[in-house]
């Protein structure tokens, strides 16, 4: 049971960092393009980019939460 804990939790841990990558990823994009000189156009797109990033380390704080009760199972 605590095996199959610590598998889920590292899974969802890898799926949250990544998440965290690609805000990142796509937040240097989105800062790069000059051709772009809408405000408002950009400040959706790092709205967005921000509610991702939140979800993204929610999932990884959840993934940390699952390893450390799987952990304590063992």
């Amino acid at each position: 049971m605590s095996l199959i804990l610590v598998g889920l939790g590292v899974f969802v841990c890898f799926f949250g960092l990544t998440g965290f990558a690609a805000v990142i990823y796509f937040g240097f994009q989105a800062r790069k393009q000059t051709k772009i000189n809408d405000r408002d156009g950009k400040k959706t797109t790092f709205e967005r980019l921000i509610i991702v990033n939140y979800l993204a380390i929610c999932l990884s704080a959840f993934g940390l939460i699952v390893i450390i009760i799987g952990m304590l199972l063992s």
